[in-house]
This record gives structure tokens, sequence and C-alpha cells, in this order.
């Protein structure tokens, strides 16, 4: 049986010249140039996501695509899909994201292709869908909330951990109350690497950043801290 592999980002900075995070990303492949599908539903399909996701991916050994779902132009989804190595599922609105996902019936080809060893990774959005719950700010306006998601990991996800105010209290009292079930929190620059549905360690390209362990004891929230490993600039 193929390796089930996720590698999940808190947040990625994505200004200058450095690939650091691109590059472990296609490292796990065990293809030489492996092909790299970029889903950019949360944002809605922007252009600049696009644009940007090209030009650094044309700069490392691999074979990039995309896959716009509000102008499709692609003959077979599927097909697609199951012909990539690797998926990249990018940040933005996780509620519409979820909902264009569901409307195109995306659920069962991705859960095969996870399982037939494409390895799944994503920033913001394109992390928390994956697990039980995630600490959204697409379900209301301004506002921080958990979100039901796909439930292809167990628990409850927070990305932005140390990125955007108001998440760090939220998430925590959501678990201490028993709202949301425990679940991972992550700074920007980290990310959680599963295998087969379970965490082998976090990795990170900012020295200063980390992951989180979050569960409810006795009605308070108990975290642990995960310190990554930190990965080399290669570029």
């Amino acid at each position: 049986m193929p390796k089930r592999q996720m590698l999940l980002w808190g947040g990625i900075p994505w200004g200058g010249r450095s690939l650091t995070a691109e590059d472990y990303l296609l490292s796990l492949s065990e293809t030489k140039s492996p092909r790299i599908c970029f889903l950019p539903t949360a944002s809605g399909d922007s252009k600049f996501y696009i644009e940007r996701f090209f030009r650094r991916h044309r700069r490392l050994d691999c074979k990039p695509s995309v896959l716009p779902l509000f102008n499709l132009s692609v003959p077979n989804v599927e097909r697609l899909i199951r012909n990539q190595d690797i998926l990249f599922i990018g940040g933005g609105s996780t509620l519409n994201m979820l909902a264009i996902w569901r409307a195109r019936k995306l659920d069962p080809i991705l859960r095969d292709s996870l399982k037939n060893g494409t390895i799944f990774s994503g920033v913001s959005a394109g992390s928390i869908c994956w697990f039980e719950w995630g600490l959204s700010d697409s379900v209301s306006c301004g506002k921080f909330e958990p979100l039901q998601c796909l439930g292809y990991l167990p628990g409850s996800n927070c990305p932005h951990f140390d990125g955007e105010p108001g998440r760090q209290k939220i998430f925590r009292n959501l678990i201490a109350k028993n709202q949301i079930p425990a679940g991972y929190a992550v700074d920007d620059g980290v990310a959680l690497h599963f295998v087969d549905e379970k965490l082998v360690e976090a990795v990170s390209v900012k020295p200063s950043a980390n992951a989180y362990q979050i569960s409810s004891e006795c009605g308070k929230a108990r975290q642990i801290v995960i310190r990554p490993r930190l990965l080399k600039d290669e570029a």
C-alpha cells in the first residue's frame, strides 16, 4: 500500500527568492520530476496566485499544472487529479472552497488519490480543510469561527497561530469547552507532516516558529509545543 502523505502549512512566507518550502515538498515524492497540480479554489482561482505558483515552480525540477474550478478549462477533472504526484491547495475561503468541491463531487476523487499515493499539501484553507474541524475566518465577516471540514485527518486545526491576533485565544477556548475536538495549531512558516494519518514531524522555514498540540483538560486548554525541524535553504 502506498503511503498517505500530507504536508500542511500554517502559512508560507512567499516573499523573496527562497524556494525552501516548495523544494522540500517535491523531495517527498519518489518521482524524479514530480507532477504537481495547484488547486486555487479558495482564492476564487486568483490569477495572481496562479501566476506566482507557476513563477516559483518553474524554477524547480517538476511539472506544474493548475486546476481552476470557477472557469473550468479542463475536459476531465478526475483524470487530471489522478495523474498527479502532488496536489497543492491554496489559501483563501475554506467555506467557499468546500462548497465548490462538493458541487464538483471532488471528495471521492481526492480520497482515492490520497489512498493511491498522491501527496497532499496546502496552506491555510488548504491545510484545515483535511481535518474534522478548522478555525476559519470564512464563516462570518471579521470573526474566527469553527468550520466542519472533510475529516481526512482526526481532530481540529488552526493556521496562522502567530500571525493573526485572536486566533490563539479562540482556538484554545473552543477546545477547552469541548466545542471542537483537540488538535493542532501552526505558526506561519511551519508545516505538519502526516503519514498514514499520523504526525511524523513538524518542519519550518522560520527559526522562531512552532506548532502546538492543544487538548482539553479539566475545562482548560492544555498546550504542548512541537518544535519543528528547521529546513535548510537549498536555493
